[in-house]
């Protein structure tokens, strides 16, 4: 049997060269990262698929009046997109958890020809609470700037300057969350605590900011198409007002595409902060080359 080619995480790489490393990753790894986890998440998918049909009627009974969602006939429409997004989130904290430490673990386990299969559940969690703890330090002080911000539009009384307000963050978020989505990797790779992780992440992403925003970018509109094309069933199963049973399934299968295409988002930035690390210091990470 042919032993499979070791992908540097450290070597220089440009631009194009990272997203087909991570794709080249991601398709060598594709049991260890789609089949061993597949079992927890079919539940989830299936769960998610039930209810995103009610997260699109939300938005729309939102998009057509603000505070619709919130009286009395909507109130249970609003509890299962609250449970939707709990769902959503606890998920994407457990697969980042996974991926990371499947990354981790890359070097150590294929240079010894061990399984990478070997990560066990402990370790998945450990990156998980990583996950976590960045996230919640991340996602606080989003929430209420996003709290505030639909305040004041809700109580505004010119729609020019709700749309002034919605211009503006928009582009600082444009501006900030490619640099933030590399606050987690210090955590993973290095061990980090938060609050330097955070710090450290950003600050490569600041710095290499042109860069960073374009894996960002790029890497989320390769997913999005992807998952347009597990989509369109699901919309126009809306469009056409089909049954519930069958929004069920083409909706299903819409959150199955975001499966699938989230590892290739997050493997991605992994490289681009590897790459960046490396750049920075011209040197190893300590971990990995301890191993």
């Amino acid at each position: 049997m042919r032993h499979k080619e070791i992908i540097d995480f450290y070597k220089p790489r440009d631009f194009t060269d990272k997203l087909l490393t991570a794709a080249a990753f991601l398709f060598q790894n594709r049991k260890v990262i789609y089949l061993k986890s597949i079992f927890i998440a079919i539940p989830v998918i299936l769960i998610l698929g039930y209810l995103l049909k009610d997260y699109i009627s939300l938005i729309h009974i939102f998009s057509h009046n603000t505070s619709a969602p919130f009286e009395q006939q909507n109130i249970y429409l609003l509890i299962r997109v609250g449970i939707f997004f709990l769902f959503s989130g606890i998920s994407i904290l457990f697969f980042m958890g996974y991926i990371a430490a499947v990354m981790f673990h890359y070097k150590n386990y294929e240079l010894f020809n061990r399984k990478l299969s070997d990560i066990s559940l402990n370790q998945t969690l450990s990156f998980t609470k990583k996950t976590w703890l960045v996230d919640m330090a991340l996602s606080i002080p989003l929430i209420i700037v996003a709290g505030l911000t639909y305040l004041f539009i809700y109580f505004s009384p010119n729609t020019m300057i709700e749309i002034l307000i919605m211009t503006q963050l928009s582009a600082l978020f444009l501006i900030i969350f490619p640099p933030l989505s590399l606050s987690f990797f210090p955590v993973y790779f290095e061990g980090k605590r938060v609050y330097k992780s955070i710090r450290e992440g950003f600050s490569l992403g600041i710095r290499y900011w042109d860069s960073t925003s374009g894996i960002f970018i790029t890497s989320i509109l390769i997913s999005l198409f992807i998952q347009l094309l597990f989509t369109i069933p699901f919309y126009i199963c809306l469009k056409q007002n089909a049954s519930h049973f069958s929004c069920f399934i083409f909706g299903s299968l819409s959150v199955f595409s975001l499966f699938l295409t989230f590892p290739f988002i997050f493997i991605s930035l992994a490289f681009q902060y590897l790459g960046m690390k490396k750049t920075k210091t011209g040197l190893y990470l300590k971990e990995f080359e301890d191993m």
